[in-house]
């Protein structure tokens, strides 16, 4: 009996290994660890709505040349300048993540 309740305690334990190695891939996919700031100029805002309300998409032109959408703040329509600073989040796979920092005044 003690060998089988040892067999089952291994599994167990194989399974617990492997659940913790797929979360932490799903997390390294996912979690932004390397952060890159960019500026950019605010080109064109859309608004989206889905069944939890709408927001703002905005797209912006960064400096390099490219053009990314951003979730846009509801209050940063009040700002009148349109040039703006990117936080650019990078995950441990490569996955990019956009944010807007703030307003260049």
């Amino acid at each position: 009996m003690d060998i089988h309740a040892a067999s089952v305690s291994r599994k167990g334990l194989y399974i617990a290994i492997a659940a913790s190695l797929i979360l932490f891939a799903l997390a390294a996919y996912r979690v932004p660890l390397f952060s890159n700031e960019l500026h950019g100029v605010i080109t064109g805002v859309s608004q989206v709505h889905n069944d939890k309300g709408s927001s703002l998409i905005a797209t912006i032109q960064l400096e390099t040349g490219e053009q990314v959408l951003v979730s846009m703040p509801d209050d940063f329509l009040i700002h009148n300048n349109v040039n703006v600073r990117i936080d650019e989040g990078r995950s441990l796979f490569g996955r990019q993540s956009y944010r807007i920092i703030a307003d260049d005044e």
